[in-house]
């Protein structure tokens, strides 16, 4: 055998080498991705539902949809308030249940 084809023969088993790492490489499952503290943004999320999401000031458990957000505007399924801060100005048809407060008011007023 001469030099070159020495070298040849070398050169295709080197070649066979890298070709099978490369195979069994490929055929190897992907690593799950390490995913630090503090490290995911709403830049890598797109679409998709969070569960049993919480953050400081914001507890969602609901099962249903209760919020919608379109341009719009907001919709609300049922609104639960304890103060209204700000002025309230109201469009459209108001109803009231003002019947508790009146049967009070006409206590005291009978008192």
């Amino acid at each position: 055998m001469s030099n070159i084809d020495q070298k040849l023969t070398e050169m295709r088993n080197g070649f066979n080498a890298v070709s099978e790492a490369v195979e069994a490489l490929a055929n190897q499952p992907a690593p799950q991705p390490t995913i630090l503290n503090r490290g995911l943004s709403g830049n890598h999320i797109n679409g998709g539902k969070i569960t049993n999401f919480s953050s400081v000031g914001i507890t969602d458990t609901a099962t249903d949809t209760q919020i919608r957000v379109s341009d719009n505007g907001v919709t609300i399924v049922a609104l639960n308030v304890n103060t209204i801060n700000n002025p309230l100005t109201v469009q459209g048809q108001l109803t009231h249940n003002l019947e508790f407060l009146m049967t009070v008011l006409l206590l005291l007023y009978c008192m």
